[in-house]
């Protein structure tokens, strides 16, 4: 039997505190990244979940004005809402056109809503190489009905026409899979539990 020293119980201890500390501090930086960046990872908005989504007056990058509605859709639609400007935004491309690739595979309409005049919008899709369509908001409510305090902001609004899920804040590449499941999950909802 190997006999144990103090000195060995000593160093045995520091070693697990210090892993311990290790641990804390870790979690304690994800909080502080969160609150430093103004949101909570997930930070979902439940306020207008449930509502009908109501058609969006919007202009294209060719500066036709449209109409985007929502009802009697076959699939759902994902609304990536954004600023040229904001940093959170162009962080958050990096995860939607990511999302883009992967929802290949699930039938949605995926649209980009730009909440900024038509050259810098024009700008910022070719240097980010968006895969999805952009349009301009041209709808002054929008900002009311879809109760958006601020962006980027992703919505998703069910082949029905109703908001099943909204993130608020910068969108990152650890919560596509929660985006897909909201995608997967409004599908099976539409089509009576069969995708």
């Amino acid at each position: 039997m190997i006999p144990i020293k103090l000195v060995d119980v000593v160093l045995i201890t520091l070693i697990l505190l210090s892993c311990c500390a290790t641990i804390f501090l870790a979690l304690e930086n994800t909080s502080l990244k969160a609150e430093l960046n103004g949101t909570t990872p997930l930070e979902t908005d439940t306020s207008v979940i449930s509502s009908n989504a109501l058609p969006i007056r919007i202009k294209s990058l060719a500066n036709e004005v449209d109409s985007l509605s929502f009802d009697h859709q076959t699939v759902p639609t994902i609304l990536f809402i954004f600023t040229t400007t904001c940093p959170h935004c162009e962080e958050s491309f990096t995860a939607w056109k990511s999302s883009s690739t992967i929802l290949d595979s699930v039938e949605c309409n995926i649209v980009g809503i730009s909440l900024d005049d038509i050259g810098p919008t024009k700008l910022l899709k070719e240097h980010q190489a968006i895969p999805f369509t952009i349009v301009l908001n041209a709808d002054t409510s929008l900002m009311s009905n879809y109760k958006i305090g601020g962006v980027p902001q992703t919505v998703v609004v069910s082949p029905l026409g109703i908001i099943t899920h909204v993130w608020r804040g910068r969108f990152d590449v650890t919560m596509i899979p929660g985006l897909v499941t909201a995608i997967r999950d409004s599908s099976i909802h539409y089509s009576g539990g069969h995708l």
